[in-house]
């Protein structure tokens, strides 16, 4: 009777448990959304929803500068506001357009979607933060059910939405003005899908062929559709979709029979829905110089941990720099020795111990689709990275459905622990395991919710890039409001963000090709923002004198002598 009751007792809080670590997760992706830095990326996000492309603004931005006039930041604004009396069949035209001329490489679903809600009243950029934070919360439910679908089990199910909720990393991703939340749900859906459709496919064979046949065929139309989203959710959802097919092969054990020639036909028409947007893409994308970078093997392999770990507990709020330089390679937080041995090596090796675990003990379809759903996205990236260089896998956007199978297979393993203590080694069996197996889980929990209260908190972080600093660049303006600022009409972008956090009355100085020496400055001071090295030697050649003030934000001032 006391065993039963105390029993009883531990599963009821674990219950309370996993539904608090729901809750907070769902709280903490719609708290403190419009304080937040905003990156250069967000601020191009809301002009596409305004229906504004990049290269309008700055032809606008060139025009100023030809007529060497200052303009109030608060002229820029236009950018991220829709235009008054359109009607929503025109800002979905206008957004989509945007995006094809501009911005092809992100596809229109996410931006149509937000731009139903801006139209709906509020600032442009805060209402697709929104968007994306609502879209997240559908990814909870989404991973409860396709860890029900691969482990049929209760436990695992409650543990993954827990890990979810709690997970740095879509956290980051559920607060940021663009498409990957939803990219996160469309992988976790059509996962769901293809599960359910093969074990249906598989029992109609043996029982109710005529009901369990017409479940099969709605089940693989809703797949055909979930990849069809997919795609326009955004491109790298192609590497789940490779994911899906090697592990259909891998489950017929390379035989080309009917169910794999199924999958291949509705994936291949889910993805040739995409076709018309490919046309696009190849039309006008200019390329993404920034992947391709070199940033050197041991930069990549440190990047790989930092990211691994990532997903359950983030190490910027350790250190006060920026954990991640993908403009230059050169990062520069320097991580204590503490931190690699008590946070970072427990976790890889967490996640280690629990891909053998998925191995040995789980369904051969739930072990393929962790390893296929984690392993094959990281090595399209990684590879090439290795081969050619690049840091196209040391991007955590890029893995995000790789990183749904890392949560899924510690779900299990700690499941199998807290249900059926059973691990590779015999010493961890019975209540032993079984209280090891809970204290990971509370531990782990706890690093998310840690990092998740900091990231909500948090003026900036890793993932804002090249903007991490713009906050401490937006307060020194500030500081002399009444002070002009000297930049390219490229940065029109930027200098927008910035104007979110300073005087609205601040003038911007944009500058044409010529030297900014021959144009006559009011006062003997100006700001420079990102200015370019003609610019500088321009200036010190007219008798200014430079002076960095945040210098890894870019931000120097010239003084007349």
């Amino acid at each position: 009777m006391y065993s039963q009751s105390r029993k009883r007792s531990t599963w009821l809080l674990s219950v309370i448990l996993v539904m608090l670590a729901i809750g907070l997760g769902m709280i903490l992706r719609v708290t403190n959304l419009s304080h937040k830095l905003y990156w250069i990326d967000e601020i191009h996000s809301a002009m596409r929803v305004a229906g504004v492309g990049k290269e309008d603004a700055v032809n606008w931005a060139n025009k100023a500068a030809l007529a060497g006039q200052p303009v109030a930041i608060a002229d820029l604004m236009r950018f991220q506001t829709l235009p008054p009396g359109q009607s929503w069949s025109q800002g979905l035209r206008d957004t989509t357009a945007a995006l094809a001329n501009d911005n092809p490489q992100h596809p229109p679903l996410f931006y149509g979607l937000a731009r139903t809600i801006a139209g709906l009243g509020g600032p442009v950029i805060e209402r697709t933060r929104l968007t994306a934070a609502l879209i997240s919360w559908l990814a909870l439910p989404s991973i409860g059910w396709l860890a029900w679908e691969l482990f049929n089990s209760w436990t695992v199910m409650a543990l993954a939405m827990a890990g979810l909720a709690l997970s740095p990393l879509h956290l980051l991703y559920a607060q940021e003005a663009r498409e990957y939340s939803l990219l996160v749900v469309l992988v976790l859906i059509s996962g769901a899908i293809l599960v359910r459709v093969q074990r249906a496919w598989r029992e109609s064979r043996a029982f109710d062929p005529g009901g369990r046949l017409s479940r099969v065929r709605q089940g693989w139309i809703a797949y055909g559709v979930s990849v069809a989203l997919g795609w326009y959710a955004h491109p790298t959802f192609g590497l789940t979709v490779l994911a899906h097919g090697l592990w259909m092969v891998l489950l017929e054990r390379w035989r080309w029979s009917r169910r794999l020639r199924v999958w291949a036909i509705v994936a291949g028409l889910g993805s040739m829905a995409f076709i018309p947007w490919l046309v696009v893409y190849f039309l006008n994308f200019d390329g993404m110089a920034w992947v391709g970078r070199n940033v050197g093997w041991l930069t990549i392999a440190r990047r790989w941990l930092i990211g691994l770990v990532g997903v359950f507990a983030d190490l910027q709020g350790l250190t006060g720099d920026r954990l991640v330089n993908v403009e230059t390679g050169q990062d520069e937080a320097q991580l204590a020795g503490w931190i690699w041995l008590g946070v970072v090596l427990p976790i890889i090796g967490l996640v280690g111990w629990s891909l053998r675990v998925v191995i040995r003990f789980a369904s051969e379809e739930a072990k393929w689709f962790v390893l296929c759903g984690s392993g094959l996205p990281f090595l399209a990236l990684a590879l090439p990275d290795l081969v050619d260089g690049g840091q196209r896998s040391t991007v955590p956007r890029f893995l995000l459905g790789a990183s749904i199978a890392v949560i899924l297979a510690v779900a299990y393993t700690l499941a199998e622990f807290w249900v059926t203590p059973r691990s590779l080694s015999g010493s961890l069996s019975g209540n032993y395991g079984r209280r090891l197996g809970q204290g990971v889980t509370i531990v782990l929990l706890c690093m998310g919710l840690a990092s998740g209260v900091a990231i909500a908190r948090a003026d900036t972080w890793w993932n804002k890039y090249s903007s991490f600093y713009d906050g401490q660049v937006a307060a020194a303006i500030a500081q002399r409001p009444n002070q002009w600022l000297l930049t390219g009409p490229e940065k029109i972008g930027r200098v927008i963000g910035l104007g979110y956090r300073t005087d609205p009355r601040v003038r911007v100085w944009f500058v044409p090709d010529r030297p900014p020496s021959t144009i006559t400055a009011p006062g003997d001071r100006l700001w420079l923002y990102r200015p370019s090295r003609e610019w500088l030697a321009a200036l010190q050649g007219g008798g200014w004198r430079i002076t960095p003030i945040v210098e890894r934000g870019q931000l120097l001032e010239a003084t007349k002598r």
